[in-house]
């Protein structure tokens, strides 16, 4: 038995996307056939083994994290590789 007043619930998620599709905002092109695995807490998203089609070419990663606060994203550290992959330069960026 246990005694004593009992803390906030831990909450965590896990996801494996299989064929998902990724299309945002805030990158022009869609990430395509997704697939990944996800740790989710209130402090962060784990992406583990991420493998897509983009821009016409692939694009993986091992492993990046979104932190967060309370779920909500606040900074990234997140790469990868493309091969052959196309997308439209963003605007935004100075001039190479």
């Amino acid at each position: 038995m246990r005694t004593g007043a009992a803390g906030p619930p831990a909450i965590a998620a896990h996801a494996n996307l299989k064929g998902a599709y990724l299309k945002t905002d805030y990158f022009p092109a869609p990430f395509e056939n997704l697939q990944a695995s996800i740790d989710a807490s209130p402090d962060a998203y784990v992406i583990r083994n991420l493998r897509s089609s983009l821009g016409g070419g692939t694009f993986t990663a091992k492993e990046g994290t979104i932190f967060a606060n309370h779920w909500i994203p606040t900074r990234y550290s997140l790469s990868g590789i493309g091969r052959n992959v196309r997308v439209q330069y963003f605007d935004f960026l100075p001039p190479m």
